[in-house]
């Protein structure tokens, strides 16, 4: 949890002609947009000078001006998205003032059935100074239940934890009251976090505590809060499943660009995704028909050739579905050969009643923990897909390598998909014209992000560039052929192009870029090595 994220919302209210003062908790998703429950913000007054404000509570409670730019409450959401007004001095966290490299916010979905940890921090009333009334801060620590309130779509949190009563000078509420609005968060397993609701009420529990919150599921199946919360961040949020966490890559992309040729990993998605209709159209439907039980398939193609950027679009458009398919990518850490000291990967946290995609890169490098992986989701009674990506079929597939026979029947049968170019020789010549000046303008934005490399008017050279004359010949089949041209053109008609001959290969003039950048880093300020560059291996590979 950012603890300097955590805002108090003050509303003007004005219900059955008497104005009241109404309060809730808020946690910053954006440096300007803050993530609040939708019943603050009930019977706002439409003639008050400043209804609704925000205040930081750590810089002297100073409260700027905000306005609803979302808000939703029915039956099982009760959220609300408020923009802190522009002008008035107000200076997002620190935690939030990178947005170039990783979203300020991932979101999660409890997947399983055992009892998960999770925490949330805001201003209750049981928190209320008795001196000066300021409302102090309380961190919640609890365990969501997911069989308790999942037929009312809400999640309900429980904690033991000792806490205060109440101030009894305000009529009405709870000593909770206060904390609505406040985010809910779990551990990603590398010390991140996970915002997997918003606290909604307070139960009055008996003994102990029970509060109630809106999933994110709910709040990311709503397109209007997707689209605010990427035009606040530049970050389209993707739902991803909070258990398995550590054994997945995150869904957001790596935009930690530490060289030109990063920007040509799939991961960095820095080429808008266009194209592959029916291959997604294909993979939708298998995912979403067919028996619950597990079925694996196999896409092959050279490295290059769009499978992985296919695979996260498929897993992003899934997740986007709210309580459709939970998806993840398996990480590259996890092989056949772990380090000595590593722990076996606990594959249970993947068990869920909810339809399961888990895309697997490179499965042609991992063939035995493949099959460990399979041989403990065979046994699940709920439709689980597999997508192994591989650059050929062989007997990392059809070996048996020692597992049982349900796996080596499912890993034989398994149908074998060959990844068409995206677009192929037989288009028409403009359409690859138009793929090299899409993708020379979408590097040009990202150019600017890489450290050690001078500025330049790189949109405006992404106009100009022409793609080179042999644009139809069969090596550009290769989508990652063509985006690498593109990006070398841009560096060589830059302002510091390198010595290459005319006809060479993009990959080696790349190379050459790369060789030059890693010693400019090595001699940096930074780092004062005077060291050659020793020699690059391409990222890409």
């Amino acid at each position: 949890m950012e603890f300097d994220r955590r805002v108090q919302i003050r509303v003007d209210r004005l219900e059955r002609g008497q104005r009241k003062k109404g309060f809730g908790s808020g946690y910053l998703v954006g440096p300007r947009l803050v993530l609040t429950a939708a019943h603050v913000l009930d019977h706002v007054d439409p003639d008050a000078d400043r209804a609704v404000t925000v205040s930081l509570p750590d810089t002297g409670e100073r409260e700027l001006p905000a306005v609803v730019r979302w808000r939703r409450k029915d039956a099982t959401v009760d959220a609300a998205l408020i923009e802190v007004a522009d002008g008035h001095g107000w200076q997002a966290p620190q935690s939030l003032s990178d947005l170039l490299t990783r979203p300020p916010q991932r979101y999660g979905l409890i997947i399983g059935t055992r009892t998960h940890p999770v925490t949330a921090s805001g201003f209750p009333r049981l928190q209320k100074s008795t001196t000066d009334g300021r409302r102090l801060d309380e961190q919640f620590t609890g365990r969501i239940a997911p069989g308790t309130g999942s037929l009312a779509g809400r999640y309900e949190l429980t904690g033991t934890t000792p806490t205060p009563g109440a101030a009894t000078d305000t009529p009405g509420g709870t000593r909770w009251s206060g904390m609505s609005g406040a985010a809910v968060l779990t551990d990603d397993g590398y010390g991140s976090d996970l915002l997997c609701g918003v606290m909604r009420r307070d139960r009055q529990a008996d003994d102990g505590t029970r509060l109630t919150a809106t999933p994110a599921a709910r709040l990311l199946d709503d397109d209007a809060f997707r689209a605010l919360i990427t035009e606040h961040t530049g970050w389209e949020p993707v739902l991803e499943p909070v258990e398995p966490a550590a054994l997945l890559t995150p869904a957001a992309v790596d935009r930690n660009l530490r060289s030109p040729a990063a920007l040509l990993r799939a991961d960095a998605e820095a080429v808008t995704f266009r194209g592959r209709k029916s291959e997604l159209a294909d993979l939708h439907a298998w995912c979403e028909n067919g028996p619950p039980a597990i079925q694996v398939r196999v896409l092959t193609g050279p490295g290059g050739q769009g499978k992985t950027r296919l695979a996260r679009r498929l897993t992003d458009t899934l997740g986007w579905r709210g309580w459709g398919t939970v998806t993840g990518h398996l990480s590259p850490d996890l092989t056949d050969d772990p380090t000595p000291d590593a722990a076996p990967p606990d594959f249970t946290t993947l068990t869920t009643s909810l339809p399961l995609l888990l895309v697997v890169d490179y499965a042609e490098t991992r063939p035995r923990l493949l099959r460990r992986l399979i041989t403990h989701l065979h046994r699940s009674r709920h439709r689980v897909r597999v997508l192994l990506l591989a650059r050929s079929d062989g007997q990392w597939r059809t070996g048996s390598l020692q597992a049982v026979a349900n796996v080596r029947d499912l890993l034989e049968e398994a149908p074998v998909i060959p990844l068409a170019p995206l677009i192929p020789t037989s288009q028409a010549a403009q359409d690859r014209r138009d793929a090299f000046h899409r993708a020379a303008h979408d590097l040009a934005l990202l150019l600017p992000l890489l450290p050690n490399l001078p500025a330049h008017k790189w949109t405006s050279l992404a106009a100009a560039l022409r793609p080179p004359a042999d644009l139809h010949d069969h090596r550009y089949d290769n989508v990652l052929t063509l985006q690498m041209t593109a990006l070398v053109g841009l560096l060589q008609h830059g302002p510091r192009p390198v010595d290459a001959a005319p006809g060479t290969p993009p990959e080696r003039t790349l190379l050459k870029h790369e060789d030059r950048f890693w010693e400019a880093s090595a001699n940096s300020p930074a780092y004062k090595l005077e060291l050659p560059a020793p020699p690059s291996a391409p990222p890409w590979r």
